[in-house]
């Protein structure tokens, strides 16, 4: 597209719910995608494992929204994130410090927002 190309705004209700669902998907690919990095990054060689973990997800953490999801939902889709990856982490020894590091951190989360 060239500048002074003219486009259509689309208003038909069922291509916008689609196109609202895509860029949804697409939002909770990137931060799921975020957290897999996170998480499967992590040195755990060092310490404060916990505390490095955090702040790298702190960018979602804090968040009020994420795609169309409000305040408790965006702290589910974390705490729920952050359990499915830690499950699909395999039985080498990195890997089961990275559960433990992460079945803290949803400790942590879950009782920071009761």
């Amino acid at each position: 597209m060239e500048a002074g190309d003219e486009f259509e705004v689309e208003t038909d209700p069922d291509k916008i719910e689609e196109m609202k669902k895509k860029v949804n998907e697409a939002i909770r690919a990137v931060a799921e995608g975020e957290v897999r990095k996170a998480i499967e990054g992590m040195n755990v060689s060092g310490d404060n494992a916990l505390s490095k973990l955090e702040k790298s997800l702190e960018s979602i953490s804090k968040r009020e929204s994420l795609g169309e999801k409000k305040g408790e939902e965006v702290r589910d889709f974390l705490l729920e994130t952050i359990q499915q990856i830690a499950d699909g982490l395999g039985s080498a020894p990195d890997d089961v410090v990275k559960k433990m590091v992460c079945a803290r951190l949803l400790v942590k989360l879950k009782t920071k927002s009761n």
